[in-house]
């Protein structure tokens, strides 16, 4: 069986290498009484340490919408040191967004 890499195996807290990725569409209300329902998606952080995970409901899969669920989960639970994603364009994307404020922060964008 082949090593994990050091971002699995290294002993750090949570949310220090994370990975992210979207799942849904989610049929919700908007008001929880509603007969309407609007299409949305999550936003799934997961930690590639301790595979805990943290969810973001968004209104749709674009950049200025990850963008935002980005922000609030380093609000709530601190900057990561690496975030990985797979080939999706959303991401592809909001990595043009990234990469310059991670150079000054040795951030690590994958």
């Amino acid at each position: 069986m082949a090593e994990l890499p050091p971002e699995r195996t290294e002993a750090v807290g949570p949310f220090v290498y994370v990975g992210v990725d979207f799942a849904g569409p989610i049929l919700a209300r908007s008001d929880g009484k509603s007969l309407t329902l609007l299409k949305t998606y999550v936003c799934v952080f997961t930690c590639m340490v301790v595979r805990t995970i943290h969810l973001e409901l968004v209104p749709d899969m674009t950049v200025h919408s990850f963008l935002r669920a980005l922000r609030r989960f380093i609000s709530r639970r601190g900057r990561p040191q690496l975030l990985q994603s797979d080939n999706f364009r959303t991401f592809h994307l909001a990595s043009r967004f990234l990469k310059p404020p991670c150079k000054s922060r040795n951030w690590k964008v994958v």
